[in-house]
């Protein structure tokens, strides 16, 4: 998953995947980063406004975990100057300098076309063409209410999990492990 929230000896510890807006926020709620840790640091009597702000920029409060598949097809190009492209509170693309071409975020599958770099050696950009499709694996379902404002995409469900679902399918892998164990013994 790309946020997880711990509460440990008053500290409220966050790992999330890099977001400039939740950095800002963070630092606005008197969070820190520890370095050591990979993860945001709070006051634990801040939870209210850390859930808060993960749910603004990640769709989540880092308690419920329900997720989706989506794929998306791009009906305007998508730029984004000098930085990476988010949506839902992830990384689809980033490139490093205009000649750099672009790499794909962790969960983002690209079907046709793919993302590119462009721009001037000073003003690069990462691009996104209109018509490129892609999917983004365990989107937040709490997310898709950023693809809903979004009037350059348009998005379908592909399949929907829950931690309860993926509960069920490790207790079932278990039980047959379990099994198997058993019959090896005998």
């Amino acid at each position: 998953m790309f946020v997880s929230i711990k509460n440990i000896d008053k500290t409220i510890q966050v790992k999330t995947q890099f977001n400039p807006d939740f950095a800002c926020a963070a630092r606005k709620i008197g969070g820190k980063y520890d370095y050591s840790l990979k993860a945001w640091c709070f006051d634990e009597r801040n939870i209210d406004l850390v859930k808060a702000a993960l749910l603004d920029i990640f769709g989540t409060d880092g308690y419920n975990q329900s997720v989706v598949d989506v794929e998306i097809t791009v009906k305007k190009k998508i730029l984004g100057e000098q930085s990476p492209i988010y949506l839902g509170g992830r990384i689809i693309a980033q490139a490093r300098g205009r000649d750099s071409g672009a790499t794909i975020g962790d969960g983002v599958v690209f079907i046709e076309k793919s993302p590119t770099s462009g721009g001037s050696v000073k003003n690069w950009s990462t691009k996104v063409e209109e018509g490129l499709k892609f999917k983004i694996l365990d989107l937040y379902e709490g997310a898709l209410k950023f693809l809903d404002n979004d009037e350059s995409i348009e998005y379908k469900i592909i399949s929907k999990k829950s931690p309860h679902d993926e509960l069920q399918q490790l207790k079932a892998e278990l039980a047959r492990i379990t099994s198997r164990i058993a019959e090896l013994e005998a």
